[in-house]
């Protein structure tokens, strides 16, 4: 999805948060800069700003006197034209995590009338004499239309702990959510699918009593009621201790009875003392290469200054996740561990990181900042792994990076390596091909459904490839990059990290990874006396262009004709003006979206104009439709002139899910030859023959009170607009209508459904086809007609139809034998000529019926 926000990057490109001496070796060279002085750069998403080496910019405020109070001034003076529609005010403001680390960071959050929004910040970076040195920001562009809530937190906790009922498929009361508080959600910041808007919504995290590896954060829709996001919370970190929970299923993961804690011996068992040896790792790894002071950036390491983990954790068994328990996660203030999972230390360094970005980014655990969550975490994990690779003294506990292994995730895990970085398509030990990742941004394998929260375990792909090739170097996409070693490459991350805002993607990644560098450029690493130098910002720039790690992705294109010919419009609706080309049919829950609706909002989510059709997914058991008040007819068919027909159509859709399984609610198409007086549902032939493009996604659960249970539709989420096609060549010469269904079961008086189905752009085209195959014999046999036809130049294969069985041959010769036809049946035959990137081109089978007597009897 594009993030049509606006986003700003300022970068001072010299000054380093630790200056090296001077008489300890010769400066860096100067790094060439295009131009002597400011620049804007703007392409309607991204403003960036850069000066000259050394020339940090200075903020005109004679007041402000901390770093603070200069970030403030200069967030609110900069964003001001950046960022219309928004508080930019100091005051509307807020400080939510300052730190020293790396130089000064200052992280602000955007507020509108007092509210904050959901991955609208600002970061500044400042260097000892509190001038601004880099700074990054995201915000909504234009203000919500209303921020005030039509439904109460009560009601919104309500829906959220049904919403995790469904998803979850456990009582309700095992599980819990607090009071929950009203944030501004506009999807483009987060790459989350919705209308292009900001809207006020209530945000709650719902957990299990019972399996604490069950954290979601639900946004619930504070006009609707309805849900507007749920995403999984678990990122599936001295004072160090460590609790044993024995594989006891549903025992507590908080630690407070510990087995062992700082400074006690060992204690004999592989899994605590794994768990204390590589929190420990990690911690001097943060503090001494990156001079990070604990977790928190504070001198703690975890909440309440303790390092806590939780070894042999099993969850209830209300899941079905098993025992022992296979994973490992942050919960938010501590590490918890299945059995084994704390004896692989890039394993305890992920999670641990975790906890540092909880501190600092925050970055949003969903699509493309989720999976730089995830990334990073990869990465520092196996810094760690490889950076330590020593026996941990008095600890017992060895752990060996060698050359096999090196770049593994997990490689000490009870069943193998679980990804790998330095080739995250690689199959290997461990890895058996289904996690096999994206190593760029526009890779095939990059993940762009709602799955996985996004693809945030897959798309981490493309940073773990970064990482891979700026600490040893490789090439990929055209690009070499010269490694530039452990060290100076954990340091441009961990800094890059600082600048991110927590809706960041890849994109925002790229641009904090080159203003850091730049930043750092002449420092000193903490344990050595080497230097960050400008040649070393170089192989950080083509190592960014190797991952295409600054693309943009979008959805390929569905083209109006296979061939990319120009097609012939029969019919076509935007739904602007008043045309009113459709009526809603059955119970009131399809609109125009111009129009008023139960709920009283504007429901408008368009690709092109302003207007579209929404098809409400609620909470009483029917299919509710909107149908073509009038028919578009079809010319015949004519072997001179071949063309195919297509319908094609935009749309987004969220529909009511069922936990564990298909979704119950979906959506399905529909098409009608006598005037609406019978109607047949599209097949998974039709999508296919017009190429394939986003038919359904599933079936709809059976046994159900849906009246379409068990049909194929349109279900889940489809994270933004698709279009879809489907071929009706079949159906020339006749009248067709068409008509939408939102299918769906009765809820819970109280529970609001999905959003349901946004429609925009529908038309019916013919497109060139290939030739009509003619067909020139037809033999009847014992259940099974042999047909035969002429050849068509351009088929490559052909597909032979009996009507009204619809049993087919599919061969690439002239001719074919359709079996498990019905004796004293009368059949019609339609042949079809196939060809990649060629439309359908289909007999004229009407005037070529068999009769009931030419079938054999059996």
């Amino acid at each position: 999805m594009l993030r049509p926000v606006l986003a700003l990057v300022v970068v001072a490109c010299a000054l380093a948060p630790v200056s090296a001496d001077a008489a300890e070796g010769p400066p860096p060279p100067a790094h060439p800069h295009p131009t002597p002085a400011m620049t804007r750069v703007i392409d309607g998403t991204r403003t960036e700003i850069t000066t000259q080496p050394g020339a940090p910019l200075v903020v005109e405020a004679g007041a402000s006197t901390t770093p603070t109070e200069v970030a403030r001034d200069f967030a609110a003076s900069t964003l001001a034209s950046a960022v219309p529609g928004v508080d930019n005010r100091p005051e509307s403001l807020i400080v939510v995590g300052a730190t020293a680390a790396s130089g000064r960071v200052v992280r602000l959050q955007q507020t509108v009338n007092g509210i904050p929004i959901l991955g609208g910040e600002t970061v500044v970076s400042l260097d000892a004499e509190n001038r601004v040195v880099s700074a990054t920001s995201e915000g909504v562009s234009a203000r919500p239309t209303s921020t005030a809530a039509q439904v109460d937190g009560d009601r919104a906790r309500a829906v959220a702990l049904a919403h995790a009922v469904s998803m979850w498929g456990l009582p309700q009361r095992t599980l819990r959510a607090p009071s929950p508080e009203l944030w501004i959600l506009d999807p483009r910041l987060i790459d989350a699918p919705g209308p292009d808007r900001p809207i006020p919504v209530w945000q709650t995290e719902v957990t299990s009593l019972t399996d604490s590896s069950l954290r979601r954060l639900v946004l619930v829709d504070a006009t609707t009621g309805k849900v507007a996001l749920s995403v999984d919370q678990n990122h599936a970190v001295l004072n160090r201790e460590v609790c044993d929970s024995g594989n006891v299923p549903g025992a507590d993961e908080g630690c407070t009875v510990p087995v062992r804690s700082e400074g006690d011996p060992a204690a004999a068992d592989a899994d605590v003392d794994s768990a204390y040896a590589f929190a420990g790792d990690t911690d001097r790894f943060y503090r001494e290469v990156l001079g990070r002071d604990g977790i928190d950036g504070a001198g703690n390491s975890a909440f309440g200054g303790g390092l806590s983990s939780t070894v042999r954790y099993c969850p209830a068994d209300d899941l079905g996740q098993g025992c022992p328990y296979e994973n490992a996660f942050w919960n938010g203030a501590q590490m918890v561990y299945g059995q084994g999972y704390a004896g692989a230390q890039d394993v305890v360094g992920h999670e641990l990181t975790h906890g540092v970005t909880q501190f600092t980014s925050r970055l949003f655990y969903y699509h493309q900042s989720g999976a730089i969550n995830e990334s990073l975490s990869d990465i520092m994990g196996e810094f760690v792994d490889q950076w330590s690779h020593t026996t941990t003294a008095g600890a017992g506990v060895v752990d060996t990076d060698t050359p096999a292994v090196r770049w593994l995730i997990g490689e000490d895990l009870p069943g193998g390596a679980i990804r790998s970085m330095s080739n995250p398509r690689r199959d290997g030990p461990g890895l058996d091909g289904s996690t096999a990742a994206p190593d760029s941004v526009l890779s095939g394998r990059f993940v762009t459904s709602e799955d996985d929260s996004g693809g945030v375990h897959t798309n981490s792909g493309v940073g773990n490839k970064f990482a891979f090739l700026l600490t040893d170097g490789g090439s990929l996409n055209g690009h070499a990059v010269s490694g530039i070693g452990l060290n100076r490459a954990a340091q441009i991350i961990y800094s890059a990290s600082l600048l991110l805002t927590s809706a960041a993607d890849y994109r925002a990644f790229a641009g904090a990874l080159s203003t850091a560098c730049h930043s750092l450029v002449g420092s000193r690493l903490t344990t050595t006396d080497d230097v960050i130098r400008d040649t070393d910002c170089l192989e950080v720039d083509d190592a960014i262009a190797a991952v295409q790690m600054g693309a943009v992705r979008t959805r390929a294109a569905v083209p109006a004709c296979l061939s990319n010919a120009s097609p012939t419009t029969l019919f076509g609706d935007s739904m602007e003006g008043s045309a009113r080309h459709w009526a809603s049919v059955g119970t009131r829950e399809w609109f125009y979206s111009q129009d008023q609706n139960p709920y009283l909002i504007d429901m408008r989510y368009a690709t092109s104009g302003t207007d579209n059709l929404w098809g409400n997914d609620g909470n009483r058991a029917g299919a509710p439709g909107m149908a073509m008040r009038r028919g578009v007819k079809l010319p015949a068919l004519s072997a001179a002139a071949p063309v195919s027909y297509t319908v094609r159509f935009n749309h987004a859709y969220g529909f009511w899910p069922v936990a564990g399984g298909p979704t119950a609610d979906g959506g399905v198409v529909e098409f009608s030859v006598d005037g609406g007086a019978h109607w047949r549902g599209v097949t998974q032939a039709r999508w296919a023959r017009a190429g394939g493009y986003h038919g359904y996604s599933g079936v709809m659960a059976a046994g159900t009170d849906n009246p379409l249970a068990g049909s194929r539709a349109f279900v889940g989420h489809s994270a933004g607009y698709l279009t879809s096609r489907f071929d009706i060549s079949d159906l020339a010469g006749r009248s067709v209508k068409l008509r939408f269904r939102v299918a769906q079961v009765s809820k819970d008086p109280g529970d609001p459904g999905d959003y349901g189905w946004f429609i925009d752009d529908v038309s019916i085209t013919s497109c060139p086809a290939l030739p009509g195959p003619r067909i020139t014999a037809v033999g009847p046999g014992n259940r099974s007609v042999a047909v035969r036809w002429a050849a068509v130049a351009g088929a490559s294969s052909y597909q032979v139809t009996s009507i009204p069985d619809g049993r087919t041959c599919t061969t690439s010769r002239t001719r074919c034998t359709v079996r498990e036809l019905r004796n004293g049946v009368r059949y019609r035959f339609r042949v079809r000529a196939l060809s990649p990137g060629r439309e359908t081109g289909v007999s004229l089978s009407r005037r070529l019926a068999v009769p009931t007597a030419r079938i054999v009897p059996a």
